[in-house]
């Protein structure tokens, strides 16, 4: 848990802040916007401050204990950097995001809709080491083909890499430009990006000479 103290720390300081605002928001406070940014989701603020917060500790606790059960646990080595890196980028994002719900509640004139920095800084951090990460079963693109191919798995972050780092400069820009069209950008860029990087590992998968037996 050591290598996730950026993350703890970020959702600590998550904690003390929603603890501060706690007695402004109100019994019900928003807990979802639809992507347009307009409110859709309610829960009592109790809920909403000790479930988002206990979902964070979740997920520090299973990315910390996930590579030791991973298959491939030995190229953890390899790119252990790029991972501890990516999942505290994904924790300090997720206390971002939750005290900037929490200062929206409490009144404060913030937009949900600036989650589309931090997201497009996350997308831009992932494309910068996707092309460090080797073969393993829980941290990158990981298809049938990657698993059973190495070329295909690097074929298919290379793609994934420079894929992700435009999604994330885009998203950046329609953040500073035009927020209310976050979604309508992210979804499709990420999904894009996605297919491409499974489509161009399917392809190198069906030439590699190492996976030829399975192909015929």
């Amino acid at each position: 848990m050591r290598k996730l103290w950026p993350g703890l720390l970020a959702l600590s300081a998550s904690a003390v802040f929603s603890l501060l605002m706690y007695a402004r928001l109100p019994e019900q406070v928003i807990s979802h916007w639809g992507a347009d940014g307009t409110p859709n989701g309610w829960t009592s603020r109790f809920t909403f401050v000790a479930g988002i917060h206990a979902l964070g500790l979740l997920v520090a606790v299973v990315v910390a204990y996930a590579p030791r059960v991973d298959p491939r646990r030995y190229n953890f080595e390899s790119h252990q950097a790029a991972y501890w890196l990516v999942t505290n980028a994904v924790l300090v994002l997720l206390a971002g995001v939750t005290a900037l719900a929490v200062a929206i509640n409490a009144g404060w004139n913030v937009q949900i809709a600036w989650t589309g920095y931090g997201l497009g800084l996350l997308f831009i951090v992932m494309g910068n080491v996707f092309t460090r990460v080797r073969p393993n079963w829980i941290f990158g693109v990981r298809t049938p083909w990657t698993l059973s191919s190495d070329r295909a798995w690097r074929a298919a972050h290379r793609v994934a890499g420079y894929g992700f780092v435009i999604v994330g400069v885009v998203v950046v820009m329609i953040t500073a430009l035009r927020p209310d069209d976050l979604m309508y950008v992210l979804l499709p860029g990420v999904l894009i990006v996605s297919l491409a990087s499974i489509l161009r590992s399917y392809f190198v998968w069906k030439k590699d000479e190492a996976t030829a037996a399975f192909t015929k």
